[in-house]
């Protein structure tokens, strides 16, 4: 963790040794962090309240989901702005799931 760091409570982490987190990172309460995948969090990057950040996505085949396929993508962020993360998160996941 960087310095100048402020986490709300509650936070939740369901695998701690794959986050990672810049200095002078801030997030509200309720921050849930979902996944296998690293999850790297730059400097001076702000979390609104009720975000969760996952790594993992079961198949969108229902052939491949019936096997228990799942996909787990790493997420690295180095900007401000939750809403561009998701679109670059579901754009990078697409990419992996329908090549």
């Amino acid at each position: 963790m960087g310095e100048n760091t402020t986490i709300r409570a509650p936070f939740y982490a369901d695998c701690t040794y794959s986050y990672s987190v810049g200095k002078n990172f801030f997030a509200n309460h309720n921050l849930n962090l979902v996944g296998i995948g690293n999850i790297t969090i730059g400097d001076c990057i702000y979390i609104a309240p009720n975000v969760t950040l996952t790594t993992a996505e079961h198949a969108l085949d229902p052939e491949q989901r019936a096997e228990g396929l799942e996909v787990a993508l790493p997420i690295k962020s180095e900007i401000t702005s939750g809403l561009v993360q998701v679109q670059l998160f579901l754009a990078e996941l697409l990419s992996v799931i329908i090549p």
